[in-house]
C-alpha cells in the first residue's frame, strides 16, 4: 500500500504479518487482465506493491515488473522473483521516463493515494495503448458459520472499525465507484471469490490491517480472545485446520490509454 505525498507509514511495522497473511489474488482476476492488455508486455509497474503479492502475479504476464512501495518495512518483506525489481517510491512521483510503461497496476491501495496526482503520473508514464488496472476487495465475511460471523462482527469489526481511515473505508465500501480513470476506454468488473482459511490465518489477516495497528496504540490485544471464540464456534482444537469459508468479492477497473 501507499499513501498520498505526505506519506504516513501505516504498514511498515506489520510488513511481516502483511506478507504472511494477506490473501493471494484469484487466478480469474489475472485472466481478465491478461485478456484486456495488449501484446506489448515489456514492463509492468505495480504501484504501492506492499510485499509484492500483485507484483508476483503480474510477473507471469510481463517480461519485467517494477514494484514501487514507499514503506521500507514492506520492502524488507517483499517476495523475491527473478523478473521483479522493487524500488522505494510514492505513487504520485515516480522516477521513470515518459511513455515507458506498458501496464500500471494498483492492488488494494489506490484508496490511500492523492488520486488526481496519481492519475496524472499514470498518464505520463503509460505509452499509448498502455493499460491501467486497479482493484481491491470488499471487507471479508464468514459465510459457513453464522455464529462465527457474529463473533467477527462483534469482537473485531465493531471495535476496530472506528480506527479505519474514512477515505479508504469509503472507497472500499463503494467498490471504487467514484474512482474514475482519465481514459475513456474503461471497464469495471466484480469477481465473486470464496476460499477456505484456517483460524490462524484469519487472525493473522486481521492482525495485518492498518486499523488494527492503530487500535493497538490505545487498546489491548483482542485477537487471542477472538481466536478462542472462533475455535469454540467451529468446535475445533486445531487452529490450523481450514474450517472457515470467507466470501471476499473483488472489484476491478481496467482502463486503456488512447
Amino acid at each position: 500500500m501507499t499513501t498520498n505525498t505526505k506519506f504516513q507509514d501505516l504498514f511498515g511495522d506489520i510488513g511481516k504479518y502483511y506478507r504472511e497473511n494477506r490473501p493471494s489474488y484469484p487466478v480469474s482476476l489475472y485472466e481478465m487482465i491478461d485478456n484486456f492488455v495488449d501484446d506489448k508486455r515489456d514492463l509492468c509497474v505495480d504501484v504501492a506493491c506492499g510485499s509484492g503479492q500483485a507484483s508476483i502475479g503480474m510477473s507471469k504476464l510481463f517480461k519485467k515488473v517494477i514494484g514501487l512501495e514507499p514503506s521500507e518495512g514492506q520492502l524488507k518483506n517483499a517476495i523475491e522473483c527473478p523478473n521483479v525489481e522493487y524500488r522505494q517510491s510514492t505513487a504520485e512521483s515516480i522516477n521513470l521516463p515518459n511513455e515507458s510503461v506498458d501496464c500500471i497496476t494498483v492492488a488494494t491501495a489506490i484508496h490511500w493515494f492523492d488520486i488526481p496526482k496519481f492519475f496524472s503520473e499514470a498518464d505520463r508514464l503509460l505509452r499509448p495503448g498502455g493499460s491501467l488496472c486497479i482493484w481491491s476487495y470488499r471487507f471479508p465475511t464468514i459465510v459457513n458459520n453464522s455464529t462465527a460471523e457474529e463473533i467477527h462482527q462483534k469482537y473485531y469489526m465493531a471495535k476496530v472499525g472506528p480506527y479505519w481511515d474514512e477515505k479508504p473505508r469509503h472507497h472500499m465500501l463503494t467498490s471504487y465507484s467514484d474512482v474514475v480513470p482519465p481514459f475513456k476506454n474503461t471497464t469495471r468488473k466484480i469477481l465473486e471469490f470464496n476460499y477456505p482459511i484456517s483460524i490462524t490465518k484469519f487472525i493473522g489477516r486481521l492482525n495485518s490491517q492498518s486499523a488494527y495497528s492503530t487500535f493497538l496504540k490505545s487498546n489491548s490485544d483482542i485477537l487471542p480472545e477472538l481466536k478462542e471464540l472462533l475455535m469454540k464456534a467451529y468446535n475445533v482444537t486445531d487452529e490450523n485446520q481450514e474450517c472457515i469459508e470467507i466470501a471476499n468479492p473483488f472489484f476491478l477497473i481496467m482502463s486503456k490509454k488512447e
